[in-house]
């Protein structure tokens, strides 16, 4: 006899469209409406606009279409197995492939968000040394870089997944889940959520003393007599930016703290068998809160990504001929 004696079954078919299941379906789905324009639109203005075709925002799209794929795939997944318990959703095979599936758009994420602000840091810290240093070319090898590190981690945390439920058999996908949990996820949780955590931290101290210094010296230069007027816009314009950045960082890792801290919280729980009410909820709801949250955050906060969507939201004879629709090419990354 396997380990699954230790698992109660009820009897008869478990009441699905409960008032709890209904709330938790029309939050996904606002959650699903919110993520699918906002990545959506950043995808398209980046792809179809010459003059947002940079670095950081080739990174921010890399972001918006992990996003993208975390809407459109692991959202309808996850109603279907715990908001409305389906049938299909159970056996070894499902849970591998939507564990893995989940857990890899998670690595996705978090490790482009790295990223991100590593390359802020570089702006601010080095400037023109590192705009010059940093190409197209360099941030493709990086994202492929990012897709491979994760592609190996899952794989990897695959099979010491395939070792702890091996003796297991017929169970549905949260069953496997608390299993996981029990043995070794919580870990994983701690490891994977808490250590980006602590990297956010400290990347985001980085900055905030790097633009402090930058402030130190914009003052002292704009305040001399051998500075022109024009100077001194160029030079107050740079601290803007640079304080849009700060507070932009500020917002990451506080929303990162609380879109992550219930799947901690319910590691946590699940290990030491104490039963939380839609806390297992929250941890799978605010991984894809994320994904609502990124396009905001990344894009539609800074001043060219909001001039661009209003330009098109205008007549086309009235749109600023600046920004124009380029034709896709080969050369369009």
């Amino acid at each position: 006899m396997t380990n699954q004696s230790v698992f109660v079954y009820q009897e008869g078919e478990p009441e699905k469209f409960t008032p709890a299941a209904i709330i938790q379906f029309v939050l996904l789905a606002i959650i699903f409406v919110i993520a699918v324009t906002g990545n959506g639109l950043v995808c398209f203005v980046v792809y179809h606009f010459k003059q947002l075709r940079t670095v950081p925002n080739i990174l921010i799209v890399n972001l918006s279409l992990i996003d993208l794929i975390n809407s459109l795939v692991n959202m309808p997944l996850f109603a279907g197995f715990y908001v409305f318990k389906g049938d299909v959703f159970k056996g070894k095979l499902i849970s591998y492939v939507l564990t893995s599936l989940h857990n890899y758009i998670l690595y996705l994420n978090v490790l482009t968000l790295i990223v991100l602000m590593a390359d802020r840091y570089g702006a601010i810290k080095f400037k023109q040394r590192y705009h010059a240093w940093k190409t197209t070319s360099k941030v493709r090898r990086v994202i492929a870089a990012i897709w491979i590190a994760c592609t190996a981690l899952v794989v990897f945390l695959g099979f010491r997944r395939h070792r702890i439920l091996a003796q297991y058999e017929g169970l549905s996908l949260l069953e496997y889940r608390q299993i996981l949990y029990k043995a070794e996820g919580w870990k994983v949780a701690i490891c994977v959520f808490g250590t980006p955590l602590i990297i956010f931290v400290i990347l985001g101290t980085l900055i905030w003393r790097s633009v402090k210094a930058s402030r130190r010296r914009i003052k002292a230069i704009s305040g001399g007599d051998h500075c022109s007027m024009q100077g001194r816009k160029m030079l107050q314009l740079l601290r803007k930016k640079e304080l849009q950045t700060t507070r932009n960082i500020v917002i990451i890792v506080v929303a990162y703290f609380v879109c992550f801290a219930p799947a901690i919280a319910h590691g946590l729980c699940v290990r030491r068998d104490i039963d939380v009410p839609w806390l297992e909820f929250f941890a799978f709801f605010f991984t894809y809160f994320t994904s609502a949250c990124n396009p905001i955050v990344y894009s539609l906060r800074t001043c060219r990504f909001r001039q661009v969507i209003k330009d098109l939201l205008k007549p086309k004879r009235k749109r600023d001929p600046v920004l124009q629709i380029v034709p896709r090419t080969g050369k369009t990354f």
